[in-house]
C-alpha cells in the first residue's frame, strides 16, 4: 500500500490540518492493533509503534486530551500501511460498542437496551442522538439525523468551514463503521450504509486520496473519464420540496448555475481490492447524505424474542407492548409477502417489455438518468392491416386477433434478421404498429445510413411472407395484406415525462415513474402520412393486392444512389389527386416493388 504523503500537498489550508479531533479515535487504533494483530508484535507491541517515543504515546492515549486532524491522519496512515488494509478505519469504527472501558459508554450501552423509547423506536431512537456522539470525538464535521422510520434513517454530515474533507477522507469509513457498531446492539446483520452524496472534489480524492488507481482521469464534455473509461458523468441536483435539502435527486446536467455534483456510473476499485467509487455516488456536493437500513422484520422479530425470554419480568404495561410487536410482526410478514408478489409480476412484465421492445444499451442508459433527446439518422416505418375493420367483421373478434399475433410475430422475425437486436418496435397500434431502425446512432458521433438498408430489407421480407402464407391457401391470410409507409432522415430521439424533466426529479432512476421513450421529427410525421395516403393509392388503383411498400424521397434519393440494386417506381400523387401536407411541397413517393400482380 502506498502512503500518500500529505505533507507536501499545498491544497490543504492550515484549518485543515489544525482541526481537533479526539484522542479517543487514536485509543481504538491502539487497541485494535494490539488486540488483533499479535503476530506484528517484536519487542514493542504493534500500537506502539503508532508513536515516536513514550512521550508521544502518553499524550495520545489521554482520552481527555485533543490532537490535530493532521497527526490524527499520519497515525492512521500508519495502521494502515502496518495492517495493508485500506478499509482499516470502518473495521476500527465498528469497534466503537465493543471498547466501552475505555470510551465510558457503558452506560450508553445499557441505556440503549434497557431504555423502553430506544426498545420500542430501535436504532433510530440512538441515531437522534448521533450528532452528541460525533462532538465528543472530533470538530471537523457536523452530524445531523434527519429523518427515520421503521427500518431506514437518514443523515447529514457537513464539514466545517475551511475543512477539507478529501484530507480527512479517514473519516467516512470510521462513521460507516461506528454506524454498523449500533446496528449491532440490536443484532441486525443484514443492515446496509449507503451514501448518494458525498462533499469530496472528485479530482483531489483520486489526485491525493486514491494515487495507486492506475491511469490517467480527465474531464471532457461534461463525462469522467478514466483512461479510456467513462466512470461519472455530471448532473444537476434537486432539493427536497418538504425540508430543502438534496437528498440525490437529480438529473442530466443543464448549467453551472444550478447546485451540480459527478455521478459515478461504474464501480471503480483501486489495487483490484477496493472499491473506492460507488456506482450512483454523487461527488462534489454540498454535503454527505447517508442513509442507513435494515431489515424491519428481522428487528421486529429480534425484539419480540428478546421480550418473550424476560416476559416473567416485565410489566402489565411491557407485556402489553410485546402483543403490541407480535402484532407488528404479523402484518409485517403480509406486507412482505405482497410486495414480493408485486415486485415479481413488475419484474416479469417489464422484462417482458424490455426484451420485446428496447435494445439492451438503452436500458443500461436508462438507469443512469434520463436518455436526452438527440437528433440522430433513422428509418421510421409505419406498418397497417389493409381493411382492418372488415377484416375483423368477417373473421371475427378472436380469429382476427390470433392472425394479428401471427403477423406480430413474422414482424419481430424479419426485423431480426434484417437488423439484428437493434430494430425497435416503439408501437403496436390495433390494426398495425410503428417502427424505428438506426437507434444505434444515438450512441454515434458519426452518423451512417445502413439502417435504410435494413428497413428495405425487412420490408421485402415481411411482405414476402405473408405471399407465402396465402400461397399455402392458409386460411387466416388468404385476404390479408399490409401497407408499409417509411422515410429515413433526421429523428428526435430521448424520453419524455409526465411532467416536464426539470421538474420531475424522481423519473431518472425510478422505472415506476411515466417515462416514455419515443421519436418526433419530420420524417416521422412524413413516413406516417406516406402509409395513410398509399392507402388510397392501392384504392384507386384498382389493385387485386391491396398491400404494397412505399418510401419516401430520402430514400428514393439512396436507393438511386448508393442501391441500385433494389428497383423501385415512382408514384405521382398529382395523378390520384392526392397530396401530402408538407412544408417541402412533397409530390411523389415510390414503390418497391415485389408483387408481379400489381
Amino acid at each position: 500500500m502506498k502512503n500518500i504523503d500529505l505533507e507536501n500537498k499545498d491544497i490543504f489550508s492550515k484549518e485543515t490540518k489544525q482541526a481537533l479531533v479526539s484522542n479517543k479515535n487514536v485509543i481504538l487504533y491502539y487497541h485494535y492493533l494490539n488486540n488483533s494483530f499479535p503476530e506484528l508484535s517484536d519487542a514493542v507491541k504493534p500500537g506502539d509503534k503508532l508513536f515516536r517515543d513514550d512521550i508521544e504515546k502518553n499524550a495520545f492515549l489521554d482520552k481527555n486530551e485533543w490532537c490535530t486532524l493532521e497527526e490524527f491522519v499520519s497515525i492512521v496512515e500508519k495502521a494502515i500501511n502496518m495492517t495493508d488494509n485500506f478499509d482499516l478505519p470502518k473495521i476500527v469504527g465498528a469497534l466503537l460498542t465493543q471498547y466501552q472501558k475505555e470510551y465510558k459508554l457503558q452506560e450508553f450501552k445499557d441505556a440503549a437496551k434497557l431504555t423502553l423509547k430506544a426498545f420500542f423506536f430501535g436504532p433510530n431512537e440512538l441515531f437522534r442522538h448521533i450528532s452528541f456522539f460525533n462532538h465528543i470525538f472530533n470538530q471537523t464535521k457536523d452530524i445531523e439525523f434527519i429523518s427515520g422510520g421503521n427500518g431506514e434513517c437518514v443523515i447529514k454530515i457537513k464539514f466545517k468551514n475551511k475543512v477539507n474533507p478529501v484530507y480527512d477522507y479517514v473519516s467516512e469509513k470510521h462513521i460507516e463503521g461506528m454506524i454498523f457498531s449500533i446496528l449491532d446492539l440490536y443484532k441486525l446483520e443484514n443492515g446496509n450504509c449507503f451514501s448518494p452524496l458525498k462533499e469530496y472534489d472528485l479530482i483531489q480524492l483520486i489526485k491525493y486520496r486514491f494515487s495507486d488507481l492506475k491511469g490517467n482521469y480527465r474531464e471532457e464534455k461534461n463525462c469522467f473519464y478514466l483512461n479510456d473509461d467513462l466512470i461519472a458523468i455530471k448532473v444537476n441536483l434537486f432539493k427536497d420540496k418538504k425540508n430543502g435539502l438534496y437528498f440525490g435527486k437529480h438529473q442530466n446536467f443543464l448549467n453551472n448555475e444550478n447546485i451540480w455534483g459527478w455521478k459515478i456510473i461504474k464501480n471503480v476499485y483501486m489495487n483490484d481490492r477496493y472499491l473506492v467509487l460507488k456506482e450512483n455516488e454523487i461527488y462534489n456536493a454540498p454535503y454527505f447524505i447517508t442513509r442507513i437500513t435494515w431489515d424491519k422484520q428481522n428487528f421486529l422479530k429480534i425484539i419480540s424474542n428478546l421480550s418473550q425470554a424476560k416476559l416473567g419480568k416485565i410489566s402489565p404495561l411491557g407485556k402489553g407492548y410485546v402483543k403490541l410487536i407480535e402484532e407488528r410482526q404479523k402484518k409485517e410478514k403480509e406486507k412482505i409477502r405482497i410486495r414480493l408478489e408485486r415486485q415479481k409480476l413488475e419484474k416479469d412484465y417489464h422484462q417482458l417489455l424490455l426484451k420485446d421492445y428496447i435494445h439492451p444499451q438503452f436500458i443500461k442508459r436508462a438507469k443512469i438518468g434520463p436518455i436526452q433527446f438527440a437528433n440522430i439518422s433513422a428509418t421510421n416505418i409505419f406498418i397497417d392491416i389493409n381493411n382492418s375493420t372488415s377484416l375483423r367483421t368477417s373473421f371475427g373478434n378472436e380469429r382476427f386477433r390470433m392472425s394479428r399475433n401471427i403477423l406480430l410475430k413474422i414482424i419481430k422475425k424479419c426485423l431480426h434478421e434484417a437488423a439484428g437486436e437493434w430494430a425497435w418496435i416503439n408501437k403496436i397500434m390495433g390494426d398495425g404498429c410503428y417502427i424505428v431502425l438506426g437507434a444505434y446512432n444515438y450512441f454515434r458521433e458519426t452518423q451512417d445510413n445502413d439502417h435504410i438498408g435494413q428497413s428495405v430489407k425487412f420490408a421485402r421480407k415481411l411482405q414476402e411472407q405473408i405471399l407465402l402464407l396465402q400461397k399455402r391457401d392458409d386460411a387466416i391470410f388468404h385476404n390479408f395484406s399490409i401497407r408499409i409507409g417509411m422515410e429515413s432522415g433526421t429523428t428526435e430521439l430521448g424520453e419524455i415525462y409526465e411532467k416536464d424533466a426539470t421538474q420531475n426529479t424522481e423519473a431518472e432512476i425510478n422505472f415506476g415513474s411515466i417515462r416514455f421513450f419515443d421519436t418526433d421529427g419530420h420524417s416521422v410525421n412524413i413516413a406516417k402520412r406516406i402509409e395513410s395516403v398509399s392507402k388510397s393509392i392501392v384504392k384507386k388503383a384498382e389493385r387485386k393486392n391491396q398491400g404494397g411498400i412505399f418510401i419516401g424521397p430520402n430514400i428514393m434519393t439512396y436507393l438511386s444512389e448508393y442501391n441500385n440494386q433494389i428497383s423501385f417506381e415512382k408514384i405521382n400523387l398529382e395523378k390520384y389527386n392526392l397530396f401530402i401536407k408538407d412544408y417541402l411541397d412533397i409530390k411523389e413517393i415510390g414503390e418497391i416493388k415485389i408483387f408481379k400482380n400489381n
